[in-house]
């Protein structure tokens, strides 16, 4: 490929199980490390579909941790070849991370909050004692995460 010249391209994420086990997020920790220019990722009928735009090698170097890396949850993930992306209008890795990385995080909260409390009902059949032991701590580490989501949502608005 070529060295040094910049270029836009659209990465298509397929597989069994790629949505909603923290993909999104795990890729836009990518793009950070990596310190991609233009970067946006989204969840899309086909599975994650990722924007960038940088020079060749990045991209490249992008590309090759996304086929060797995934996220513990996901399944089957098959990291599709860059396609050229004729739009250049994608949000600045910046950009990004100053409105779109908090929500993906509010998001990403939300959800396991929403399985914690899955998992208390689940508690709450276990035999008597058991069950409000566990559903006595579940309930304050349930409360915890919710606080932090608060605080992010808070902080998110401020900015």
């Amino acid at each position: 490929m070529e060295r040094g010249r910049d270029r836009h391209v659209r990465i298509l994420i397929k597989g069994k199980k790629v949505q909603h086990v923290g993909y999104r997020l795990f890729v836009a920790q990518l793009a950070l490390r990596e310190r991609l220019r233009q970067f946006n990722v989204s969840n899309v009928p086909e599975g994650v579909e990722i924007l960038v735009g940088d020079e060749t090698e990045r991209i490249d170097r992008f590309y090759d941790s996304l086929k060797t890396e995934a996220p513990p949850h996901a399944e089957g993930a098959e990291v599709m070849v860059p396609v050229p992306y004729n739009d250049t209008d994608i949000p600045s890795l910046d950009e990004y991370v100053k409105y779109d990385f908090p929500a993906l995080h509010a998001e990403t909260t939300s959800e396991i909050v929403n399985e914690g409390l899955a998992l208390r009902s689940v508690v709450a059949k276990l035999p008597g004692g058991i069950a409000a032991s566990l559903d006595k701590t579940l309930g304050t580490k349930l409360d915890n995460i919710a606080s932090i989501l608060m605080r992010g949502r808070r902080s998110s608005r401020h900015r």
